[in-house]
């Protein structure tokens, strides 16, 4: 009699379905980890920007020319609050900026990429009423002097009496410089530079006087603290 196997006669046991890997409460911990370490992340790195908008210029502008909205663009830089102070930042747009280009003029030659100091700006009613050229030799001002200074011009006659001391007279005071260029005959000269000053209205008046004593003598500019600042 033949012997029966009873494992033979089992219902085949029925085979669970693997659990798709997407559901996995371990992974799915690990992708809401991973979210909350990125949100985090760029909360933290967005509160320690320091990073301030700031208006920069698009392209050259001249001295004395008006701005407009059109020639500013903003950029993002890192300044501390005092450096800060003295550029236009963002916070001043809309219509306030257009006002404030509007009653204003560059003060002096800026360049693209510049960011908008507040030196930059003439505000108001702007008294220059003519622009002077002067010619001066290398060593007679300050080797840094550059556009938005302000200067005294200073004239020594040429000695006649090589005994006689000459004196030298101030004719043009805290003038603006609009400015600075080498002389196309520099060479020639042992760099001599032409210097642009803006000239008031009240000095317009005795302009003649002015160049007859520039072109009378050597012509120093030295450098002082323009009219209404601080230091």
């Amino acid at each position: 009699m033949p012997v029966l196997d009873p494992a033979a006669n089992r219902p085949p046991q029925a085979r669970r379905l693997p659990r798709a890997r997407w559901t996995d409460p371990r992974l799915l911990a690990g992708i809401v980890i991973v979210a909350i370490s990125v949100v985090v992340g760029a909360r933290v790195v967005a509160a320690n920007d320091a990073r301030v908008a700031v208006w920069a210029l698009r392209a050259d502008a001249d001295a004395g020319s008006t701005p407009s909205v059109q020639d500013l663009h903003q950029v993002r830089v890192q300044l501390d609050d005092t450096t800060q102070e003295h550029y236009v930042t963002a916070a001043t747009s809309g219509t306030r900026l257009e006002e404030l280009l509007a009653a204003s003029e560059w003060a002096h030659d800026v360049r693209a990429g510049e960011l908008l100091a507040e030196s930059a700006l003439v505000v108001g009613d702007v008294e220059r009423a003519a622009e002077l050229p002067l010619r001066v030799e290398s060593g007679s001002m300050p080797a840094d002097t550059s556009s938005g200074e302000a200067v005294d011009v200073w004239v020594s006659p040429d000695a006649k009496d090589p005994l006689e001391e000459p004196v030298a007279t101030r004719v043009l005071q805290a003038v603006q410089v609009l400015s600075v260029r080498a002389s196309g005959t520099a060479l020639a000269e042992g760099g001599t530079q032409v210097v642009l000053v803006a000239v008031d209205r009240r000095t317009a008046d005795f302009l003649d006087d002015v160049l007859a004593a520039i072109d009378s003598g050597h012509v120093t500019l030295v450098r002082v603290a323009a009219p209404g600042s601080s230091t």
